[in-house]
């Protein structure tokens, strides 16, 4: 079971990568979902490009993967 910290440092990878494999865009995406935060606003904290992450966020919804629900 992963604890917080290797929940969180996964997340930081994730944001580094210059391109983003599915697996690393899917956990972006469940971080902001989960965040309760504007899109834009979680693009600037991470220092992510707001349409990047809309575009990820319209691939999730289109796939048929479901929103965690809070």
């Amino acid at each position: 079971m992963k604890t917080g910290s290797d929940r969180g440092e996964v997340l930081r990878a994730a944001l580094r990568e210059g391109y983003w494999r599915a697996e690393s865009a899917k956990l972006i995406v469940k971080a902001w979902e989960q965040s309760g935060e504007s899109l834009a606003a979680f693009a600037r904290r991470h220092g992510l490009r707001r349409e990047r992450l809309a575009r990820w966020r319209d691939r999730r919804i289109h796939s048929g993967i479901p929103s965690p629900v809070s």
